[in-house]
């Protein structure tokens, strides 16, 4: 026997033996399939974390966003699910007389179509921008208050009154991922001038009433806006700077036993220049940025200075980073392409999926069994309650058939390690892996056959996959494949290994709140004034009543309904078109702090129902009505 043919001869027996030992274990008499994941080692473009772009350019999406429109950011921004964005005070209220549609109009340019991105924005209102040759010359008072009075009781009053649009229009928009305080000082930076002790109070007390959902951030953690106020995080200018870090803004503080834990509840993140790092006026490396004290490039800064750039993502929890000088990512070399993905690798959440058990078979009990184990290998947690859900996908359409929410699971239980070890460039602290499990219905109207199990995050805003697991079965749409499972059905393989390009996949979006400013009637009566710590958005029931009803501005589309409450009551969610007939949309899912959400998912909707179980009582409190779509 001549070698080539006793070398196939070899192989086509050790096949055989691979495919009968695996026709074995298949259909042995375990009733569950048990397997492990595979960890995506590159960087994922996930929402609300990660390079950050420096700024949408929403005025370049004036017709419906187009394939080629998605693609286009990708291409050069892969990784840019965030944006930073500028107001100016006064186009948000030129003067007393400017009323709420005011601030709108402005406020909707730059948020103008963004959902279909899946981008969110973090806007920072400011006062003064030095050497801005712009109509204002760089300063963005209103037209009746005095340029850079920060002090006095007319400041306070309008501050008051700005805070509270920035809320009633940004709180509950999904569109709106962080925000940055701004308002004083230079580029809203907070210093030139830094705001006094009774101002820092004062303002820190007016965004955490107002600000109940969006993260807020300041901009130096020795103030009193970031010291006494738990829920507060950092925008760091010059991201990495050695020199701001130890001594001049004192970042390092953030490591230090009061509140070395403070990212567990509030944002870190900032924006770094590589150009201005080396300042030749100032007597040489004026921030000593990635430990350069000399100018410095973005391959620079990803190659030799990638271990300074590990360094600070983990001892800050670094959730995002706007590199603003840096090119676009395929103009990069291999090299720094390869740094600037371990970068975003490393920033942010990562929630990866190592172990994996489901049932076998679904047999005539129609019950499917999950259980999954996370772990958070990023940096910073989820900030948001969003769910964990799975799907059944066809098979070759990769489409889902059928879907259900984990119940009890939030993104937000997953934190990563602690306390950054600089020598071996990991956490000496391992995040914790987090069990998840159980045993959904499958309807009896799904077909029997055979289907691909995924899992996937859900935005809230449409109950929509937005976010990605950090594993490589990865399917377009936002889903990590699980497996194969057979309703009825014995399946052969049961393993999955995607290869699709996660990092081009454009049909990730989420959508709009449409009831933001919608109209509510029946049972509720609005509150005038906070009350607990509750902003005017806020209802409260009207005693007896056993109904809510909500008019959309138009028919839409609705994906979901989310409500937040004080003492949720028993409710389901109905929809209309005309406000006569009414069809009811999907169960409850209760989120954190007493959150229920509902997927609707229903075509030209004029009107949502909220009908309760037994009239209300004056001690529940309708705090939220988001409803979705477009």
């Amino acid at each position: 026997m001549n070698r080539t043919l006793r070398k196939f001869c070899l192989s086509f027996v050790s096949l055989a033996l691979i495919f009968f030992l695996s026709a074995c274990s298949l259909f042995s008499n375990s009733e569950y399939i048990e397997t492990s994941l595979r960890e995506m080692d590159s960087g994922l473009r996930n929402p609300l974390m990660g390079f950050r772009l420096p700024f949408f350019g929403a005025e370049n999406y004036q017709s419906d966003v187009t394939e080629e429109d998605y693609q286009s950011i990708l291409k050069e921004r892969p990784y840019g699910t965030l944006s930073r964005e500028y107001l100016n005070w006064i186009e948000l209220e030129y003067d007393g007389n400017s009323d709420f549609d005011f601030f709108l109009e402005r406020s909707e340019e730059i948020l103008n179509q963004i959902e279909k991105f899946n981008i969110k924005v973090t806007p920072r209102v400011i006062l003064n921008w030095p050497g801005q040759n712009d109509v204002y010359s760089g300063v963005y008072w209103p037209t009746d208050m005095s340029a850079y009075d920060y002090e006095s009781e007319q400041f306070q009053e309008r501050l008051s009154l700005m805070v509270h649009k920035m809320a009633m229009a940004w709180d509950n928009d999904p569109r709106i991922a962080y925000i940055e305080m701004g308002i004083f000082g230079q580029w809203g930076e907070q210093h030139t001038p830094t705001p006094n002790a009774e101002m820092q109070a004062f303002a820190a007390d007016l965004f955490n009433s107002e600000f109940l959902n969006k993260k807020v951030m300041v901009r130096y953690p020795y103030l009193d806006l970031y010291q006494n106020n738990e829920n507060i995080g950092i925008y760091w200018d010059e991201w990495g700077s050695n020199t701001q870090y130890d001594s001049w803004d004192q970042i390092n503080l953030v490591e230090t036993v009061e509140f070395k834990d403070r990212w567990k509840t509030a944002v870190f993140g900032g924006e770094t220049t590589f150009n201005q790092a080396f300042d030749p006026n100032l007597g040489g490396g004026r921030f000593m940025t990635f430990g350069f004290n000399a100018p410095f490039t973005a391959d620079d800064a990803f190659t030799t200075g990638l271990p300074e750039v590990l360094k600070y993502i983990g001892l800050t929890h670094t959730n995002h980073v706007d590199m603003v000088m840096t090119p676009g990512y395929h103009s990069l070399s291999d090299k720094t392409r390869a740094g600037f993905d371990a970068a975003q690798n490393a920033m942010g959440y990562k929630m990866v999926i190592s172990d994996v058990k489901y049932t076998r078979n679904i047999a005539s009990e129609r019950e499917l069994e999950i259980e999954l184990d996370i772990t958070n290998q990023g940096a910073s947690p989820f900030y948001y309650d969003w769910p964990v859900s799975f799907s059944l996908l066809d098979p070759k359409t990769k489409n889902p058939v059928y879907s259900d929410v984990f119940s009890g699971v939030s993104t937000m239980d997953f934190l990563p390690g602690e306390e950054w070890d600089t020598a071996n460039a990991e956490f000496a602290i391992a995040p914790v892996t987090h069990t998840i499990s159980e045993t959904f219905t499958i309807p009896e109207s799904l077909a029997n056959g055979k289907y691909l199990l995924a899992v996937t995050m859900l935005d809230p805003a449409g109950m929509v996959p937005a976010a990605r697991f950090a594993n490589t079965s990865s399917i377009q749409g936002g889903y990590t494949g699980l497996g194969y499972v057979g309703i009825a059905k014995k399946v052969l393989f049961t393993n999955y290994r995607g290869s699709n390009d996660y990092m081009n996949d454009s049909t990730l979006r989420y959508y709009q709140n449409l009831g933001l400013f919608a109209s509510a009637t029946l049972g509720i009566t609005p509150i005038s004034e906070i009350t607990d710590g509750v902003s005017s958005s806020a209802y409260v029931a009207t005693n007896g009543e056993n109904s809510l009803v909500i008019e959309l501005e138009e028919n839409a589309k609705v994906l979901s309904v989310e409500t937040v409450w004080k003492n949720l009551p028993e409710y389901e969610i109905f929809t209309s078109e005309d406000g006569i007939t009414w069809k009811p949309a999907g169960r409850v899912l209760t989120g954190r702090n007493e959150t229920g959400r509902n997927i609707v998912n229903e075509e030209d909707v004029g009107f949502v129902k909220i009908v309760f179980d037994e009239g209300l009582t004056e001690d529940i409190r309708l705090y939220t009505i988001n409803v979705y779509g477009e």
